[in-house]
């Protein structure tokens, strides 16, 4: 942290140094944000070629160029060597971003003595890097959505965001921008993150023996609900709440059944979670995904026994969804596909006809790897006559 009255001097000199070496290689809003924004904010109190930690939208405002201007400005400054950068939870407007400018030294030497606290896992900022900036047909015109990374590794996108859309909203709204010769292919884990929640408390000797071949269903037929509505409930009541029995008793289980049993289970597995992820010197409170991906909370926020089990849940999740996409993505121009976007535990693209069979088969393999037995649901669309692009 700087200390002190701001070195201009010593900006000065950086900022010549970087217009004379690398002034051709940058458009006016890539010199503009390097000059202007992150001097303007070192002065706030971070200090010359310190870390300033802000969000997107801060960073923005102190360089009065746009949220999208700034971001491709700064992967352009990463590409140059002249700022060490971390996204966090990359494209939210509210997350803080790391970013610091190397000073003349580290330039010309080429190294940095940066190092900035990791927030999101490596796997998902790449993936969100290769799908920044990429086209594809969405109700009716072209969109280019923006893409983050959650510290869970679960990839998420903006303006526009299918993600929050149906399932039939969002196969309506694609099926338009298919080629004649391709369909459209929705691939889905079923009942992923019960199937991690399951192999977690398995490994810990705490699963119920008796496991429905449908948990949604069975507390659905329980609480004489529709098996979607149930979803989040029994996600949020048993999975990542702070107590999974207090949930059971609202919703009035009986004792013995195996809602019942598996909410002891999971209080007693938060409680064992909770003892091991102590902060300790270095680290706050974490968990590690069956990946190995370290879920880190930030400074200062809160955190129960039921948020470090959703963490190690979803990372996990998210671990083989990021291993499947970045296949999916290699195999791009080999296959003729086109990868649209993930959501969650799923997947769609286009492609010739047959292709889910082997998009689900690399989903798969990404879940063996992991110990995961995940079973999927595929779905592929063809155009209607008349209906795609040409």
């Amino acid at each position: 942290m700087g200390t002190g009255k701001y070195d201009d001097r010593g900006a000065d000199r950086l900022e010549d140094y970087v217009r004379k070496r690398y002034g051709q290689d940058m458009s006016n809003s890539e010199m503009h944000l390097y000059v202007m924004g992150l001097r303007y904010l070192e002065r706030q109190g971070a200090g010359l070629c310190e870390t300033v930690v802000k969000s997107l939208a801060i960073l923005a405002a102190a360089a009065r160029l746009s949220i999208n201007t700034v971001v491709l400005a700064l992967e352009k400054c990463v590409a140059l060597g002249l700022i060490d950068y971390m996204p966090g939870q990359a494209l939210r407007r509210g997350a803080a971003a790391q970013v610091r400018r190397r000073s003349i030294q580290e330039l010309e030497q080429g190294v940095s003595r940066a190092v900035l606290r990791r927030h999101t896992p490596i796997p998902a900022e790449r993936n969100a890097e290769r799908l920044r900036g990429r086209l594809f047909w969405y109700g009716g015109r072209e969109v280019s959505p923006l893409w983050h990374a959650a510290k869970t590794g679960r990839l998420g996108m903006r303006k526009p965001c299918p993600q929050n859309d149906s399932k039939e909203t969002r196969r309506d709204n694609l099926r338009g921008g298919l080629r004649q010769n391709h369909e459209l292919v929705h691939v889905d884990f079923r009942q992923a993150e019960p199937t991690v929640g399951r192999h977690i408390l398995t490994t810990e000797n705490l699963c119920p023996a008796q496991w429905p071949a449908d948990v949604y269903q069975e507390l659905g037929a329980y609480l004489g609900q529709p098996r979607n509505d149930v979803k989040p409930l029994f996600m949020a009541g048993l999975f990542y709440s702070h107590s999974a029995v207090a949930h059971a008793h609202k919703w009035g289980i009986l004792p013995g059944h195996f809602i019942n049993e598996l909410a002891k289970a999971c209080d007693e597995y938060k409680a064992r979670l909770w003892q091991r992820s102590k902060p300790r010197k270095g680290h706050r409170r974490h968990v590690h995904t069956l990946g190995g991906t370290l879920i880190e909370a930030l400074k200062n926020e809160r955190v129960h026994k039921g948020r470090l089990f959703n963490w190690q849940v979803q990372g996990t999740v998210a671990d083989v969804m990021n291993a499947a996409v970045a296949e999916l993505l290699d195999l791009e121009a080999e296959r003729d596909w086109q990868f649209l976007f993930p959501v969650h535990d799923a997947v769609y693209l286009a492609g010739p006809a047959g292709s889910g069979r082997e998009v689900e088969a690399i989903m798969q393999k990404h879940a063996r790897a992991l110990g995961l037995t995940l079973e999927c649901e595929t779905e592929e669309t063809h155009p209607e006559p008349g209906e795609g692009l040409v």
